[in-house]
């Protein structure tokens, strides 16, 4: 049986853990300590094959056009276009801006 677990503080693993690195599970050699909010692998006295694991991560590459008017196109840092922004932190043709 496979079991995967997480935790919410650092943990000590055994010789018998799977953690992933570098783009798949590796089996734990020695003890190792995994930072918190990390998943792990355990499988006592079984083989696991090595798989891998590709992750696209995704965000704001360009900004294009504009505002009515040629007005300036404001988004949040989630990339929601943002009529009227206040005090805050926005992407504004591409630059991180601040309004104060």
């Amino acid at each position: 049986m496979i079991n995967i677990y997480t935790s919410h503080n650092p943990t000590t693993l055994s010789s018998d853990a799977y953690i992933y690195k570098e783009g798949q599970f590796e089996l734990v050699t020695t003890a190792t300590t995994l930072n918190a909010f990390q998943a792990y692998i355990k499988a006592p006295g079984a083989t696991v094959t090595p798989l891998t694991i590709a992750f696209i991560t995704s965000g704001i590459d360009m900004v294009h056009g504009g505002g009515v008017d040629g007005a300036p196109v404001y988004y949040d840092l989630q990339g929601r276009r943002v009529l009227y922004p206040k005090k805050g932190l926005y992407i504004l043709n591409g630059n991180k801006v601040i309004i104060k």
